[in-house]
């Protein structure tokens, strides 16, 4: 099953003191975590986070691979939005497109950024298809 999301999902957020370096700009490496925060919210939101995965389905989502491209920065103070939506879902790998934009220019992303997973038996560590009941979850995401 492979699904295309039409769907985003916002995450607002307000930059803090932690999320800067000394230039006053969003170090790159806390994007990371903003980004990996709105996805957890997307996970609980459709009921898929990473505890039920593991008691309901005895699996987890492990990172395969990320690609950012970082646009514009934010700087402390700057509330952001971040978009998040799940592109593709198929065998054992769930792709993931987020996109951030400052709230008063929405017009270009300030940095966007493609994260695939993969599926894996949480006690063997080794790649298993995703259950139909979560495609079917992703799959309602697009409606």
């Amino acid at each position: 099953m492979d699904n295309k999301s039409k769907s985003w999902f916002d995450f607002p957020y307000t930059v803090s003191m932690r999320d800067t370096d000394a230039t006053g700009f969003v170090f790159h490496a806390r994007y990371l975590e903003i980004l990996t925060t709105a996805r957890e919210h997307l996970a609980e939101r459709i009921g898929f986070d990473f505890e039920t995965l593991k008691l309901k389905y005895d699996a987890k989502l492990v990172v395969r691979n990320i690609k950012v491209d970082y646009y514009k920065p934010a700087y402390l103070q700057s509330k952001i939005i971040v978009k998040t939506r799940i592109e593709k879902a198929f065998n054992a790998k769930i792709t993931v497109a987020q996109k951030i934009y400052l709230i008063e220019d929405f017009k270009k992303p300030i940095l966007e950024a493609l994260m695939q997973y993969a599926y894996i038996d949480a006690n063997e560590l080794s790649p298993k298809l995703i259950p139909l009941e979560i495609l079917n979850q992703i799959d309602c995401l697009q409606k």
